[in-house]
């Protein structure tokens, strides 16, 4: 979702649902989308400012990065 969507997810997840934590999912492939060695900084600042955000509403976030098969090359989504 986007960052302007944030606020009222963390605002639900903590204060209507009472949650204290989250886990924030992401691909290998995400991160390293153009190749092997080739970083998105864009899209890892869009996960810091996300967390920073939760942290703003109480919540801790488990970082999960998750790899699912080997890569879109195999069927996947995960290390390139």
């Amino acid at each position: 979702f986007s960052l302007e969507e944030a606020p009222k997810h963390f605002q639900r997840i903590s204060h209507d649902w009472g949650f204290n934590l989250v886990r924030l999912s992401t691909s290998w492939e995400a991160v390293m989308h153009e190749g092997p060695g080739i970083i998105d900084h864009s899209y890892l600042a869009y996960l810091r400012r996300l967390v920073d955000l939760a942290g703003d509403f109480g919540l801790y976030v488990l970082i999960d990065p998750h790899q699912d098969v080997f890569s879109r090359f195999t069927g996947g989504d995960g290390a390139p």
